[in-house]
């Protein structure tokens, strides 16, 4: 099983976004990457994402939701259970809820019982003002995921905020001691702060890594490698970032480095699958 931990189609909301409004802009990310921008993302089609999706093996993409600031776009919960229902066991998405809304834990928990989807996304330090992850206005949600048994994917890398502050592991490591029962994936993998962010997850069993896009020809990607080739083979995954990577290119990346054969296997689905229960 392959379990792509981080991908955003060109579906419902997410058409409103940045990421496909400003489809230039993407494409050059992509290109600077040294790929060629899929289909897909050049016409903003979904049904040519289907076909890449088939094509690259993936079984089962991770995508989240989106409430930030309406420049960098929001994608509503209700599109994402659309996805997820018309393609059962494609798709499995995590919600994001109006974090200033002191009903917000609500929001969350409606999401999972009645949206069916799978747990929170937190995108802190792109809220306007941008937040740190160990904010307590954050601590209800927290709370009920833990109480919901649900994991939080916290966005968290070195362009994800105003500065390169807001991904600090040691804010995450304040939450992951406060909430020991919370499933945490650091989406991005903490890049740049990647020693410290190994710290973290050796010593907080409830730190998860997926560094996507960031193990793709990134300064210190080798040491993702090395980590999961060691003591945090059953705490990382794959992700491509799609679109900002095509999705078999990505797969293609991760299987040629230098992975243990154990852990090569670890990362590519079976971590994923343990933690998100998945058949």
């Amino acid at each position: 099983m392959i379990v792509d931990l981080r991908v955003r189609p060109p579906f419902g909301g997410y058409l409103e976004t940045g990421i496909y409004k400003e489809r230039k802009r993407t494409i050059g990310m992509v290109e600077a990457q040294g790929y060629t921008p899929s289909p897909s993302l050049v016409n903003a089609s979904f049904d040519a994402f289907l076909h890449e999706f088939e094509r690259s093996k993936v079984d089962v993409c991770v995508v989240p939701g989106r409430h930030t600031t309406p420049s960098y776009g929001q994608v509503p919960n209700e599109d994402l259970s659309n996805l997820a229902r018309q393609h059962p066991g494609k798709f499995l998405c995590f919600a994001a809820v109006d974090t200033a809304s002191p009903r917000a834990a609500d929001q969350l928990e409606a999401a999972v019982r009645d949206l069916g989807l799978a747990g929170l996304v937190l995108d802190a330090g792109f809220h306007d003002p941008a937040q740190y992850v160990d904010d307590p206005a954050f601590e209800p949600l927290y709370r009920r995921c833990s109480q919901l048994r649900v994991p939080a994917l916290i966005t968290y890398s070195g362009h994800a905020g105003p500065d390169i502050g807001y991904a600090d592991p040691v804010r995450l490591d304040r939450v992951a001691a406060a909430f020991p029962d919370l499933s945490i994936v650091v989406v991005h993998a903490a890049w740049p702060w990647i020693p410290q962010i190994f710290g973290v997850a050796f010593r907080r069993q409830n730190v998860y890594l997926s560094p996507d896009m960031y193990m793709v020809n990134m300064p210190g990607s080798g040491l993702y490698v090395e980590a999961a080739n060691g003591v945090l083979r059953d705490r990382m995954f794959f992700g491509s970032g799609y679109p900002f990577l095509p999705l078999d290119d990505a797969v293609a990346y991760y299987m040629q480095l230098p992975f243990k054969p154990d852990a090569l296997r670890a990362i590519m689905g079976e971590n994923a699958a343990r933690l998100f229960k998945l058949g």
